[in-house]
């Protein structure tokens, strides 16, 4: 899954798993910081990786799963 945004910053790299981790805040925006985290037990119980790669303009989430 890739988008062409603004990226994740070399701070929040390492946290976007995290549980609770939001980079959301103010009237407008609305984050729990639950997505990434759920998205990666689902995939870890079924045996898989997930990844992110990021630099300016496009973050890639790359999730491999085995095949049986």
């Amino acid at each position: 899954i890739t988008d062409s945004r603004l990226g994740i910053s070399p701070e929040h790299i390492q946290k976007v798993f995290d549980l609770n981790f939001t980079t959301k805040h103010g009237p407008s925006s609305f984050g729990l910081g639950m997505g990434l985290a759920l998205s990666r037990t689902i995939v870890l119980r079924h045996g898989g990786q997930i990844r992110v790669e990021s630099r300016p303009g496009r973050t890639s989430f790359v999730i491999d799963l085995p095949v049986t």
